[in-house]
C-alpha cells in the first residue's frame, strides 16, 4: 500500500462541462479561438477508470464519487464531491495507489460532505464495490491569456455497467489558473463557434443510475443554506448557482423521460433567476459582467418557450439544444461570478 502524502487533502476544482455531437467534435478541431489561444497540445491519453460505491449508495447520497483511474500501467484514487453552491464547484482528493482495486486506507480523514466520519468508517471495514466503469480517449489543450490558464479535454468513449452502456462525447474546461469569471468568458467565445451543452449530472451520477437501471428522476427545489454573515451579493450568487443546477437536473431528466414534473422544475429555475436578477438591481455595491435588463428579457423567453405543450424532441430542437439557451446560462454563471466577488 502507497503512504498517504503529507498534507494530502481536498483540493478545489473548478469546471465545465458540455455535450458535444460529432458536429462539435469537427468544429472544435477547427476552433480559431482555440488556435489563438493554445499553449500547449493537442495530446491524447486513453483512461479506464472503475466507480465504487457501498452497497447501500451512501456516496451517490451525499453526492460524491470514488474511482481508481489507471493509465500506462499507473493507478489513481480520486475521491469527489460537489464544492461550494454552483455545480461547478467541486473538492477531489487524488492519491496513488498500487492496483485497480480502491484502497480505503488512504481516504482523507476530513473531506466536506455530511457525515464523512461515518461514511469513511464504513468504507475502511471493507463495504465497498464496483459500480461502473469508463474507458475514454481524452485529448487535451492549454489555453490562456495573461492571468488566466484552462486545460481543455475532450472526451469520447464510453460508460459501461453489466450489459448496459452510455456513450461519452464531452468538453470539459477545468481553470488551472484565474478566477471562475474567465471560464465562463473563455465558453462563451467557444459557443459562438461550436454547438455546446452545459451538462448537470457528473459522470459518477450518470454512471450509478446506469448501475442502477433506472432513469433520471426529476429534481425538487432545495434553496441552499444561507449564512446571515455573507453579503448580499453572495446570497444572490449563491441562490442563483442552485437554481441553474436546478435547471440542468431537470434538463437531463427531461430528455430521458419526458416527465411533465421536469419541464416544470425547469421553468421553476428560470422564474427563480429572473426574480435573483430583479432583486440584484435593487443591491447597493452589486456589480455584473452582463447587462440585467438583457438577462430579463431572456428569461421570459425561456418560460414562455419552456410553457409550450411540445414533445421531448420537439422542445429539444428548438429549444434546449440552441444556442441562445446555451448562451443564456453562460450568461447567467458570468453573471453570478460577478455577483460574487
Amino acid at each position: 500500500m502507497n503512504p498517504q502524502p503529507d498534507g494530502a487533502g481536498p483540493e478545489d476544482e473548478i469546471e465545465l462541462k458540455f455535450a458535444l455531437g460529432p458536429e462539435g467534435v469537427e468544429r472544435l478541431m477547427g476552433s480559431a479561438v482555440l488556435a489563438a489561444l493554445r499553449l500547449k497540445g493537442p495530446r491524447t491519453r486513453v483512461l479506464r477508470s472503475s466507480y465504487y460505491d457501498t452497497p447501500e449508495g451512501d456516496l451517490a447520497r451525499v453526492r460524491a464519487a470514488l474511482r481508481v483511474r489507471s493509465e500506462d500501467g499507473r493507478f489513481e484514487q480520486t475521491l469527489k464531491a460537489l464544492g461550494g453552491t454552483g455545480g461547478h464547484e467541486r473538492i477531489e482528493v487524488n492519491t496513488p495507489v498500487d492496483g485497480p482495486a480502491p484502497e480505503p486506507g488512504l481516504l482523507p480523514a476530513e473531506f466536506g460532505v455530511e457525515g464523512w466520519s461515518e461514511l469513511r468508517e464504513r468504507m475502511l471495514a471493507g463495504a465497498l464495490e464496483p459500480l461502473f466503469e469508463s474507458r475514454i480517449g481524452r485529448t487535451l489543450w492549454r489555453v490562456g491569456a495573461g492571468e488566466w490558464v484552462v486545460e481543455l479535454a475532450l472526451d469520447r468513449g464510453l460508460l459501461r455497467a453489466g450489459a448496459g452502456e452510455e456513450p461519452i462525447h464531452e468538453l470539459e474546461l477545468e481553470l488551472e489558473r484565474g478566477e471562475a469569471h474567465h471560464l465562463f468568458e473563455l465558453a462563451l467565445r467557444l459557443l459562438d463557434e461550436i454547438p455546446l451543452r452545459w451538462l448537470g449530472p457528473s459522470k459518477a451520477e450518470r454512471g450509478a443510475r446506469l448501475a442502477e437501471g433506472r432513469d433520471p428522476q426529476p429534481r425538487a427545489w432545495h434553496p441552499p443554506r444561507i449564512e446571515p454573515d455573507r453579503p448580499g451579493g453572495r446570497h444572490l450568487r449563491d441562490l442563483g448557482f442552485a437554481a441553474l443546477e436546478h435547471f440542468l437536473a431537470n434538463d437531463h431528466a427531461f430528455r430521458r423521460t419526458g416527465s411533465p414534473e421536469a419541464l416544470r422544475g425547469m421553468r421553476g429555475a428560470m422564474r427563480r433567476l429572473r426574480a435573483l436578477v430583479g432583486v440584484s438591481r435593487a443591491i447597493d455595491g452589486v456589480e455584473a459582467p452582463v447587462d440585467p435588463a438583457r438577462l430579463l428579457g431572456e428569461y421570459r423567453w425561456a418560460i414562455r418557450e419552456l410553457r409550450g405543450a411540445r414533445d421531448v424532441e420537439a422542445l429539444a430542437a428548438e429549444v434546449l439544444d440552441s444556442r441562445r439557451l446555451a448562451r443564456l446560462l453562460l450568461e447567467t454563471g458570468w453573471w453570478l461570478e460577478g455577483l460574487g466577488g
